[in-house]
Order: C-alpha cells, then sequence, then structure tokens
C-alpha cells in the first residue's frame, strides 16, 4: 500500500441491528479491475437502511452503495488508459455485501470496479453546499446521486425488457410502449 493511503479508516459498519460508526477499518483489497477512492461524497438509498433492518447485510458488513471520490491506487488489470491516479469517479458500490461485507461507500476509501465507474466532467468538483441547486448536476455530490438509479435503470431495460444498449438504433427495439404511466407533477420542473 502507498505511503499516503493508511493502513485503516472510518466507516459505517453494521453492528446488532445499527448503523455504527467505527474506526480502525481495514481498507478494502482491490479486487481485479477494481480502483480505490478517497472518498468525497455519498448518497443514500432504501437498501443502505434495508440491509440493516431486514438483516440482509452481514454482521460487521461497511454500508452504503454510491460513492464519489479521487482514485488513489490502481487495482490488477485496471485500463490506464481509461484512469489514472488523481482522477475523481463515482459509481455503485454493494454495501453489506455477503460477498464482499468489507467494502462500501460509507467509508474514507472505497473500491468501485472500474467496468462501471462513471467520469463526470473534468470541471465537476465538490460544490461545497448544505444543499444542491437545481438544474443540471454540475458537482460531484449530485453525480453521486445517480450511480444506483442508472444503474438500476439500466438494468431494467436490458435484463427485464430485453432491450439491447444501442446508443442510436437505426429502428425501435419494439413496436409498443416498454414504459406506461408517467404523470408530470405540478411542482416538477422538466
Amino acid at each position: 500500500m502507498s505511503a499516503s493511503i493508511p493502513e485503516t479508516m472510518k466507516a459505517v459498519v453494521i453492528e446488532n441491528g445499527k448503523a455504527v460508526v467505527k474506526q480502525d477499518i481495514p481498507i478494502p483489497e482491490l479486487e481485479e479491475g477494481f480502483v480505490l477512492i478517497k472518498t468525497v461524497a455519498v448518497a443514500g438509498n432504501p437498501t443502505d437502511w434495508k440491509h440493516i433492518d431486514y438483516r440482509i447485510g452481514p454482521q460487521g458488513a461497511l454500508l452504503g452503495c454510491d460513492a464519489a471520490g479521487q482514485i488513489v491506487k490502481l487495482g490488477p488489470n485496471v485500463d490506464a488508459a481509461r484512469f489514472a491516479i488523481g482522477d475523481y469517479i463515482y459509481g455503485v458500490i454493494h454495501g453489506a455485501s455477503v460477498r464482499f461485507p468489507t467494502n462500501g461507500a460509507f467509508a474514507e476509501y472505497s473500491a468501485i470496479s472500474s467496468e462501471i465507474a462513471y467520469r463526470p466532467a473534468k470541471e465537476f468538483r465538490l460544490c461545497g453546499k448544505d444543499s444542491l441547486p437545481e438544474g443540471p448536476v454540475k458537482s460531484l455530490e449530485g453525480a453521486v446521486s445517480l450511480p444506483v438509479s442508472l444503474t438500476t435503470a439500466g438494468m431494467v431495460l436490458t435484463h427485464s425488457f430485453g432491450l439491447d444498449m444501442e446508443w442510436e438504433p437505426s429502428k425501435p427495439q419494439r413496436d409498443h410502449p416498454i414504459l406506461f404511466g408517467a404523470v408530470r407533477l405540478p411542482w416538477a420542473r422538466f
């Protein structure tokens, strides 16, 4: 491990049916294709509390599924042409995982798969405000609110609905609507 990366960190873990901040949690090991980030922003999701309340996550597992941060270490077989130490990324982490309980977004350092990591625009940085401004996402705090929802939507469209991930198809993949019941809420601005 690099001299600038500590051996332990603070993280939120499952302890006796509660989310607890603990110290001296080991930094996650990097699997093939993963990068280590110094976490700068996280987002909360229903899955985070459900892993606790429904006892899905194992005792001692790190919580959190959406993280943004700066890459501090590249794991084995990460494409160095795509990612470099110092780059900012955001992505999904399976917090409170049975398979990898030592990794979660609610930690000072998190491991993210480079295969499903998102790269923000170069000008994205922390906005440093108490709330996010309305309008297009232009900060890491805004970007970190997207990975679980974007990934879930992508999985529903491709896995559940069987659509190809073709960004500019020459013809529609279906001759009928795939989503029904969209309603514009009176207070929504689009």
